[in-house]
C-alpha cells in the first residue's frame, strides 16, 4: 500500500476519490483488473501543473494545402496572464509570430535560377 493515502469509496459506485493531493503525487499509475479467468492491466501517467502554468487546451491542426491557397493556425492556451507565445519552423522562431494565430499567405512554388556559361 502506498503510504499516507486515504481512500474514500462510495458503496454503490466503483470508484475511488484521492483528495487534496500533493503535486509530488504526479507520476505513472497502474492498474489491473483480472477476473477468475482473466487479467488486464494499464499504466497511465497525471502530469500536474501548477494552477498558473501555461497550457495548451486547444492543439493547432495540421494542413494540407495547395500552391496559392493560405493556411491558418490557431492555438488556444489558458495560464496566468499574460500567456506569449512563438512560432516556429524546422527549430527556428518564425520573427514577429508571437500570437495564438500564425497566418501563412499564398504558398508559391519556389523557383531556381539557372544559369549556362557558353
Amino acid at each position: 500500500m502506498v503510504e499516507g493515502w486515504e481512500c474514500s469509496q462510495r458503496r454503490d459506485e466503483p470508484e475511488f476519490q484521492y483528495t487534496e493531493r500533493p503535486i509530488s503525487d504526479g507520476g505513472n499509475y497502474f492498474v489491473v483488473v483480472t477476473n477468475a479467468s482473466q487479467r488486464d492491466e494499464r499504466l497511465v501517467t497525471l502530469t500536474v501543473l501548477s494552477a498558473n502554468a501555461p497550457a495548451i487546451t486547444g492543439q493547432p491542426r495540421s494542413a494540407t494545402n495547395y500552391v496559392g491557397q493560405n493556411v491558418l493556425f490557431n492555438v488556444t492556451a489558458t495560464g496566468t496572464a499574460p500567456l506569449s507565445y512563438q512560432w516556429w519552423k524546422d527549430g527556428s522562431p518564425i520573427a514577429g509570430a508571437t500570437t495564438a494565430s500564425l497566418y501563412l499567405r499564398g504558398f508559391r512554388r519556389q523557383t531556381t535560377a539557372t544559369t549556362t556559361s557558353s
